[in-house]
């Protein structure tokens, strides 16, 4: 197991994890323990097909729309 520790608050600045994360050590889940941007999680799971979990945190409905079923979170995205 690897850990990752990611610091930024912009997809901009959270792109290289996602890339390292993903690319570089081939983990096939990535751990967010929040302040992760909604890019971040659709780089994990749109762009390279793996799954993203957040320990905390509420993501826009269309990041688990578009996730396909490969973003989960400890709490439930807002209704509406």
């Amino acid at each position: 197991m690897r850990v990752l520790i990611v610091i930024g608050a912009t997809a901009t600045d959270q792109q290289p994890a996602c890339i390292q994360a993903t690319e570089d050590d081939e983990a096939f889940i990535v751990v967010f323990v929040g302040g992760m941007a909604a890019e971040t999680v659709l780089c994990v799971t749109e762009q390279h097909e793996r799954i993203a979990y957040a320990q905390s945190g509420v993501l826009p409905q269309s990041v688990y729309d578009r996730s396909g079923g490969a973003c989960s979170t400890t709490r439930s995205p807002p209704s509406g």
